[in-house]
């Protein structure tokens, strides 16, 4: 098996559904790759969804039930754990259920890692994608853009040229986020995954730590300082060769212009830990922000309705109505459901 495609997720069927019909437009022959797909004590019916599509792609799918420390996709380090645990491919690729794939991207990480470059540096190579990151706005018009006949023509969405979608498009910036990914699986496993963090044991195997890492996110913090720390090579595949397509995302900088949210990062994105390793000077960016989470939706889009997911509700009371409706309209409406 050369390739083992790991992806968690949770509910968002509909997302879910396009990111599986772009694996099965991969180029790779099944044969060649597997899907690990790992649904997250989710409550909808992914492995309805996968059933269609185990003629064109090799799927093992595996259901996680939630636990008393780490429940749902937003403990993803515990499910990309188990899902590396069960992977057979040579190399380990991640993505996620928000995630539509070029065709050609399981063949294009695949072969980043057999180029003269990378045996040059022995293998030590992690290789990702580069992508587009599609706003909450644009989500409703899929489905005017012909985007199954070709996954390029989300592009022509009404929004598409923003500076949040065009965040990653610049190759001249490093882009070291592991949303869609790929390292060899015994360099994983020899040297990257630890078994513990902090003093804290992994209950689920050797990986990324699963606990005493901070807010969801940080675990690409911690696997760009572990690259770091064993001298492993980055590189990163130019966007105009094989781009991904990420659904329904904002960026922290767009949450503290949106809705004021607190952010200790800074312009870029990194901590005070991270920005020194690309040069970096530390500067919070929204310290004292109003909000301390971003809206976050739970329920699924509904297909052809263009109505927007609600905000789970367990998180409508960090929210004050009389402010979204003076400072973020958008909030104020979803709040008002």
């Amino acid at each position: 098996m050369k390739v083992s495609v790991c992806m968690v997720g949770q509910n968002q069927s509909l997302l879910f559904s396009r990111a599986l019909y772009c694996l099965s437009k991969q180029s790779m022959p099944r044969d060649d790759w597997e899907l690990v797909c790992v649904d997250d004590s989710g409550s909808e019916d992914w492995e309805a969804l996968l059933e269609p599509y185990r003629d064109k792609i090799n799927i093992h799918y595996f259901r996680l039930e939630r636990d008393e420390d780490c429940t749902g996709w937003r403990c993803l380090p515990v499910g990309m754990n188990f899902a590396f645990a069960q992977a057979q491919g040579e190399i380990l690729m991640e993505t996620n259920a928000h995630v539509m794939l070029h065709p050609l991207a399981v063949e294009t990480l695949y072969l980043s890692h057999k180029t003269d470059f990378a045996r040059k540096v022995d293998g030590r190579l992690w290789a990702s994608l580069r992508g587009y990151t599609i706003t909450r706005e644009d989500m409703p018009y899929f489905n005017e853009v012909d985007w199954q006949i070709d996954i390029d023509n989300l592009k022509k969405l009404p929004r598409f040229d923003n500076p949040w979608t065009m965040l990653w498009a610049d190759d001249g910036k490093f882009y070291g986020t592991h949303l869609v990914c790929s390292i060899p699986r015994q360099l994983w496993f020899d040297e990257v995954a630890v078994g513990e963090f902090k003093g804290v044991a992994n209950r689920h195997g050797p990986g990324f730590p699963e606990l005493g890492l901070s807010p969801y996110g940080s675990d690409d913090v911690w696997y760009a300082g572990r690259r770091e720390e064993l001298g492993i090579t980055n590189v990163n595949v130019n966007i105009k060769q094989c781009p991904f397509y990420h659904q329904d995302h904002h960026n922290h900088r767009e949450l503290i212009n949106r809705f004021n949210c607190r952010s200790f990062l800074n312009e870029d994105g990194q901590n005070a830990i991270t920005a020194p390793w690309w040069g970096q000077e530390y500067s919070p960016s929204n310290p004292d922000g109003l909000w301390p989470f971003p809206p976050v939706p739970n329920e699924s889009y509904k297909v052809d309705s263009g109505e927007l997911p609600r905000l789970r509700e367990e998180f409508a009371y960090m929210y004050d109505l009389n402010w979204a409706r003076e400072n973020a309209p958008w909030l104020a409406k979803e709040l008002e459901k």
